[in-house]
C-alpha cells in the first residue's frame, strides 16, 4: 500500500470517529466562519448569547457560496437570533417555570414524560427551543435520579410514553444510554420510549451498529 493511501485510509478513520469530531468540533467565533461572510461582530454577539459550536462533519455538510441554504441557516449564527419576531419568547413550552414530577422529568400531557438525559449536543441549532435554557438545565446524570424518575412513572400508569431528551442523548456512552432505555421500557405500561437526537444528521458516525443492534432489541425504541 502506498504512504498516499495509508494517509488516506487513517483520514478516513479519523473523520468517521464521533469522539474525535466532538474533539474538534467548531466553537465560538472560528476562523471557519470567515467562509460564510458572516460579520465578526455579528457573530461575537450572538456567541455571547447563544453559543456556536457544530462538528466538523455538520461544518462540511454547508455551502459557503450560498448564505440562504437551510443548513447554513440551522447551523451559523445571525445577528437574527437576538431580535426575535413579535409573540416569540425565550422558553416557548415553559419548561423552566413548569414544576417538574420529580428531579429532571417533566409532564405536559397525561400519557407521556420528558426526561432531561443530556445538556450537550453535537451541534449548537440556531433553531432550538431550548438552545438559552440548557445551562444550569435539571439533568438526570446519577443512579438514583434515573431510579427516581422511573419509579415515578411506574407510580403513574396513565403515562405510557417516555420522550429522552436534552441536549443529546446520543452523546452520552453507550451504557449510560442502554440504562435510560432499559430503566423505562421495562415497565409493562410503556409503549415506547422515544429518543430526541439531531445525532443522525449532525454526527451520524455515532450511532454505531453495535448501539443500533442494542437500542433495537428492546423492540420499543423510537428516535
Amino acid at each position: 500500500m502506498s504512504r498516499f493511501n495509508e494517509s488516506r485510509r487513517e483520514v478516513n478513520k479519523t473523520w468517521g470517529d464521533w469522539r474525535w469530531q466532538l474533539r474538534h468540533a467548531v466553537t465560538g467565533v472560528a476562523p471557519e466562519l470567515e467562509a460564510f461572510g458572516i460579520p465578526r461582530a455579528d457573530a461575537e454577539r450572538v456567541q455571547r448569547r447563544y453559543p456556536v459550536k457544530l462538528t466538523p462533519y455538520a461544518l462540511a455538510q454547508l455551502s459557503p457560496d450560498n448564505p440562504a441554504d437551510p443548513l447554513n441557516r440551522q447551523a451559523l449564527p445571525c445577528a437574527e437570533e437576538l431580535t426575535p419576531e413579535e409573540g416569540m419568547v425565550a422558553d416557548p413550552f415553559a419548561e423552566k417555570t413548569r414544576a417538574a414530577c420529580c428531579y429532571g422529568l417533566k409532564q405536559r400531557f397525561p400519557d407521556r414524560v420528558l426526561v432531561m438525559a443530556n445538556d450537550q449536543c453535537a451541534m449548537a441549532c440556531r433553531h432550538c427551543t431550548r438552545k438559552g435554557l440548557l445551562k444550569g438545565a435539571e439533568v438526570v446524570r446519577t443512579p438514583a435520579q434515573l431510579a427516581a424518575a422511573a419509579a415515578w412513572v411506574k407510580a403513574h400508569p396513565d403515562v405510557r410514553e417516555v420522550l429522552l431528551s436534552g441536549g443529546d442523548p446520543l452523546l452520552l456512552s453507550d451504557g449510560r444510554i442502554l440504562a435510560f432505555v432499559r430503566a423505562f421500557a421495562r415497565l409493562p405500561q410503556i409503549d415506547a420510549v422515544r429518543i430526541g437526537t439531531r445525532v443522525p444528521v449532525t454526527l451520524p458516525m455515532r450511532v454505531t451498529p453495535e448501539l443500533a443492534r442494542r437500542l433495537g432489541a428492546f423492540k420499543k425504541v423510537w428516535v
